[in-house]
């Protein structure tokens, strides 16, 4: 990142000074007179002056080294697009020119910005001097998000929008409303195209979330002041923030106008004056679309289709890693298996209930204790860290107990009773070394209360001996589990025929580093008959050794469940529809609309009643082909559920959907919300790290070749007259999946396709000699994009060197595999370093 030329010091001193007060300014033939000194930064100077009717203006002075040419008038052209919109200062004129210097008595050129200028204080000045409050950072997430919707639609960036570059105005004295306030960005003389890189920093969607920390930060500091419904709400900002901070790009919550929605709905659950009972409702069927948001466990189960294909396969009694795309429901799923969950449903029959699990979300428990411990330093606290990982669980497992003790049932349906608390609570003391002072436990404080106060304080003492790098005298050992829940199926009658399952939520290597995990692996593969762990993670995201180098027998300890492969892999589509129609109908009921998924999606019909591979084929002598309806969307979605409903989200907002509304949303209006969102997920690519741009360049180049290859291949034979589109969404690598090793350094982004879920990767095939073949599939979500079919009948056939042809020079191999396919002598000449999106107006 090259910096920027900065203004010359003496010539900075000389126009900020005083001496320049009253002085007059031509800019494209209007008078401007500088009166008040506002600000200097490293490249200009700003004033407040005013016109000859005295208007109030802010005049900014920039050194021209900055613009090449006549860049800056692109600039002008840029940011004259932006207006119209309320939260913008509008720039009002421009041009370069010639300023004497009061003392140097020397003639510069500069380039000269007039804007509007804003009345009011600098976010920094207005958090430091303000009592704000939830009501003001709900009101500056409206307007930073209306001048960040305007500059993201004009294809523009801000690159420097700080805290001193946003500006909350003073409340009008002419408005019946004297508290408005309106907040303003400022300073759009570094704005650029989206399409370059930021010269600062952080971007503008880092720096709106450092501000909504700011204002959240200050507000808690008054905490004690806020009433329930204000508690309610911050509770929810903070999730959301969680949220917007997300690794995964794709996933993470940046939309301008998305942003907005989501902070409307958690105010409008937060201040709901419904009674508790029927807040199981929600504002819209898209909110809480991540589980970690749902905290109330009885709209979780509302919420939860029981249709989802790898339920029962979740729930079987082996150790299982849950893996696959981010938002498929892994959270969802584990958090149904849970007891706390069962305990809250009210219909829950526990005479049926074969399987109990207890969960611990690793996310919010265990990477921020141990995410940043070297390697050395793991190892030499391996028995703290073991230790607090034994604690978080048994807090869970005693939390869950004191559920129990409190419901009416507790002795008739789970046989729990003074004597078995009493006993339990023995066993616990005794495994932690602790004894019962005889006043430690307070008069009316039940002894379950009393353990987790205990946990907690055992907890604080493991988690600062590791902040200190110090050993504690006596830690739990890797088989206090198994005595624990060895204890509960043998004393505890409800326990005695239950399977107990430990469900760690998001056990991926981004959380718990492979160090990390290897010590814990202790625990984990410590196979015992009284409980079986279940992990959920991102596709290859569990270390499956130990600190002894110990490997876990995938046939014995653990069984892989990738929701993206299952999904794919449905024997019926059929199936798949269902659950997706389950998921959707049960979100627009809750949300109460009329419409359900079938009445305002529809059927999927293409062309002549054809597939969608033959009628985008067909497409330029028949009529439009448009992706809609059920089947459609069903076939989008390759497990990841979160996908699934912003392509709705999408749709609803594209067509307008209402509560009362119960007809079908055409056709060419789903189409297009598709196309927005696929293109979305696309251009997001460019953002991971690490090799972002060279996984976007392997999907471009893939799908440009998958259109092409579709509309001009002839077609492929299947015996009589028979002949299929040629539908291209699947590698086949014909070597054994150790060769792929010789890749080298090519495997690294080999595996981040896969670990992001760029690509599938599905189960091993026979090749047509007769060995292993490995397969990857596009995710369909990328599909839409480059209008191409959604199945496939001919996969990429490569050998090693052709795939690292692929991954390394993706588009110069696509341009010999095309020719290659097409029986074509010549390659073709389209340049695919531009390769275009297609669409209804690219194609006619």
């Amino acid at each position: 990142m090259g910096s920027q030329p900065k203004l010359d010091e003496q010539v900075k001193d000389e126009l900020s000074s005083q001496a320049m007060s009253g002085y007059e300014l031509n800019v494209r033939g209007v008078q401007y007179i500088l009166h008040d000194f506002l600000g200097a930064g490293e490249t200009g100077i700003t004033w407040k002056g005013s016109n000859d009717v005295g208007e109030p203006f802010a005049i900014k002075l920039c050194t021209p080294n900055l613009y090449s040419g006549g860049s800056f008038l692109q600039e002008v052209v840029q940011v004259r697009k932006l207006r119209d919109c309320p939260n913008i200062a509008r720039l009002e004129g421009w041009g370069k020119i010639p300023v004497n210097l009061p003392s140097s008595k020397q003639r510069h050129t500069f380039v000269c910005f007039v804007t509007e200028f804003v009345d009011g204080e600098t976010l920094h000045d207005y958090l430091r001097k303000t009592a704000v409050t939830p009501q003001d950072l709900h009101a500056f997430v409206w307007g930073i998000c209306e001048a960040l919707h305007s500059m993201q639609f004009n294809g523009l960036q801000h690159n420097d929008m700080h805290n001193r570059n946003i500006m909350i105005t003073a409340a009008r004295r002419d408005s019946l409303n004297e508290e408005a306030r309106v907040v303003k960005v400022i300073d759009t003389g570094s704005m650029r195209s989206s399409s370059k890189p930021i010269t600062g920093d952080l971007d503008d969607h880092s720096q709106l979330v450092r501000h909504l920390v700011s204002f959240y930060n200050a507000i808690m500091r008054r905490q004690s002041r806020l009433i329930l419904e204000e508690k309610r709400y911050l509770s929810e900002v903070r999730q959301l923030l969680v949220t917007m901070l997300d690794e995964d790009v794709q996933r993470r919550l940046s939309d301008p106008r998305r942003i907005r929605e989501e902070f409307d709905q958690a105010r409008t659950r937060s201040y709901s004056t419904e009674p508790r009972e029927t807040r199981l409702r929600l504002v819209t069927p898209f909110d809480y679309i991540s589980a970690e948001h749902i905290a109330n466990d009885k709209l979780l189960a509302k919420l939860f289709s029981k249709k989802c294909p790898w339920y029962e396969s979740v729930k079987g009694p082996d150790p299982i890693c849950l893996d696959g795309p981010r938002g498929c429901g892994k959270s969802t799923v584990f958090r149904m298996l849970r007891l706390r969950t069962l305990l809250d449903v009210d219909k829950t029959d526990f005479n049926k209930v074969s399987e109990v699990g207890f969960y611990l979300s690793c996310s919010s428990e265990l990477r921020s204790r141990f995410a940043y411990l070297s390697e050395t330093m793991a190892q030499r606290l391996q028995g703290e860290i073991i230790h607090y990982f034994n604690l978080q669980i048994l807090k869970e497992i005693v939390n869950t107990l004191r559920l129990i003790a409190e419901r009416q049932d507790c002795e008739t349906t789970f046989g729990w009773s003074a004597t078995v608390e009493r006993e339990l609570y023995g066993f616990i003391l005794r495994q932690l070394n602790r004894e019962e002072a005889v006043s430690a436990r307070l008069n009316g404080v039940s002894r379950l209360e009393y353990l987790i106060d205990l946990v907690d304080q055992e907890m604080a003492k493991a988690y600062r001996s590791i902040l200190q790098g110090l050993n504690l005298d006596r830690t739990t050992s890797p088989s206090f589990l198994a005595e624990l829940t060895g204890y509960l199926q043998c004393n505890v009658p409800f326990f005695n025929r239950k399977r107990i399952l430990i469900l760690l939520d998001d056990y991926s290597l981004h959380r718990i580093p492979a160090h990390i995990q290897k010590i814990l692996n202790l625990v984990i593969w410590d196979r015992q008959s009284s409980h079986v762990f279940k992990l959920s993670a991102e596709v290859q995201g569990v270390e499956k050794s130990d600190i002894l180098q110990g490997a876990a027998e995938e046939s014995r300890e653990l069984i892989e469940i990738n929701v993206g492969l299952e999904y794919l892999n449905l024997s019926q589509r059929k199936k798949a529809q269902e659950f997706i129609e389950d998921v959707l109908n049960r979100r627009l009921k809750l949300a109460r609309y009329r419409g359900r998924a079938q009445t305002l999606l529809g059927n999927t019909q293409y062309p002549g009643g054809k597939s969608l591979g033959i009628a985008l084929k067909a497409e330029k002598q028949t009529k439009p082909v448009y992706y809609h309806g059920l089947a459609c969307l069903s076939d989008l979605c390759t497990g990841d559920i979160s996908t699934m409903l912003d392509t709705v989200r999408h749709i609803f907002r594209e067509s307008n959907v209402t509560r009362s509304q119960i007809s079908v949303v055409p056709p060419h209006t789903q189409h297009k919300a598709i196309q927005d969102l696929s293109r979305q997920f696309y251009e997001r690519i460019n953002d991971f790290v690490p090799h972002g741009k060279d996984m976007y360049a392997i999907v471009s180049a893939f799908g440009y070749t998958s259109r092409t290859l579709l509309m001009e291949h002839p077609g492929v034979r299947r015996g009589g007259d028979r002949v299929d589109p040629y539908e291209i969404i699947r590698i086949e690598v014909d070597e054994a999946p150790e060769d792929l090793e010789r890749i080298g350094e090519l495997a690294a982004i080999l595996k981040q396709l896969l670990r992001r879920s760029i690509f599938i990767q599905l189960r091993p095939g026979r090749s047509r000699r007769g060995g292993l073949t490995w397969r990857f599939q596009l995710r369909r979500v990328y599909c839409p994009t480059f209008k191409t079919t959604l199945t496939h009948s001919e996969p990429f056939r490569l050998n090693i060197e052709e795939l690292k042809f692929l991954l390394s020079r993706p588009r110069d191999f696509c341009k010999v595999y095309i020719a290659r396919r097409l029986g074509k002598k010549t390659l073709p000449k389209v340049d695919l370093y531009t390769i275009p999106f297609w669409s209804e107006e690219t194609e006619t």
